[in-house]
Order: structure tokens, then C-alpha cells, then sequence
């Protein structure tokens, strides 16, 4: 009896991680603007990244994240998530990148030691970490990017 009710097991928990797969954004959904930029933690200031515009071109724009989609400038959209919320100690915020996790996250707005994070399974890697309820960050290249909330 074992052996029949473990493959039926398996197969209903991959069938329902399949049904949920695109998930649900939960507080990260809406429509938000990149409102700042902050020189990332983990920026080399001896080797900085040849600015290129994308920091202008992201400042000021707008992101939506919506159950299907997230829409904005080619290095947040997604055509396709895969939402998974997780909750972070500052040791595990921006995949890792905080140098000193213990006053680099209070120093980009975080607080306490437990972060919510959206993450995504998007080709662009980019990871939602929110700050509070009307703002998020992510971090591209040599900065983390704030973004705030629109009220309707």
C-alpha cells in the first residue's frame, strides 16, 4: 500500500506546484516608480562599471508587477514569472551581495531581520526586496534601486 500512495503523493505535489507555478505577487503587485538610485554595497569603487545611461533610463520609470507579468523597461520586465515570497536575513538580501549585512541593510532602509523578497525565476534575475509596504529595492549592476509605491 506504501509503495502505491508514495507515487500518488509525488505526483499531486508536483500537479499542484504546477497549478500555483505563476503564484501570487501578494504586496509586491501594483504599480510602482523608480524613484532612486544608491551606489550598491558591493560596488568596487577602484573598478566602477562604465556608466552606459541604464541608471538614467531606470530613474523615474515605471514598473508594474501584476499576477501574470511584470511590465517596465527591458531590465525588470517579465514576460513570465514564477512568484515565490521569502522572507530574508539581511545576510541573504541582494542574493548575498551585502558586504556587511548588519549596517548595510539599515543603510538601504531595511529593517529587523526578517525581509520579505519576491523572487521572480525570471531570465533577468532580478530579485524584489521590500523595505516596507510602499517600497521596494532591487539591485542592478553597481546599484540598488529604490521604488515607491503609486496611490490610486
Amino acid at each position: 500500500m506504501r509503495h502505491i500512495f508514495l507515487p500518488v503523493l509525488l505526483t499531486a505535489a508536483l500537479v499542484g506546484g504546477c497549478a500555483i507555478a505563476a503564484g501570487n505577487p501578494g504586496a509586491f503587485a501594483g504599480d510602482w516608480t523608480i524613484t532612486a538610485a544608491k551606489t550598491a554595497p558591493w560596488a568596487d569603487p577602484a573598478h566602477p562599471l562604465a556608466d552606459n545611461g541604464e541608471r538614467a533610463s531606470l530613474l523615474n520609470s515605471t514598473v508594474v508587477i501584476s499576477a501574470n507579468k511584470i511590465t517596465g523597461l527591458k531590465q525588470v520586465a517579465c514576460p513570465d514569472p514564477h512568484y515565490d515570497i521569502k522572507t530574508y536575513a539581511p545576510d541573504m538580501l541582494f542574493q548575498g551581495g551585502l558586504q556587511h549585512p548588519a549596517t548595510d541593510a539599515p543603510a538601504l532602509g531595511f529593517k529587523g531581520n526578517a525581509v520579505k523578497v519576491l523572487e521572480t525565476d525570471c531570465e533577468n534575475e532580478v530579485d524584489w526586496h521590500m523595505a516596507d509596504n510602499g517600497t521596494l529595492e532591487f539591485g542592478l549592476n553597481d546599484y540598488v534601486y529604490v521604488l515607491t509605491k503609486k496611490t490610486k
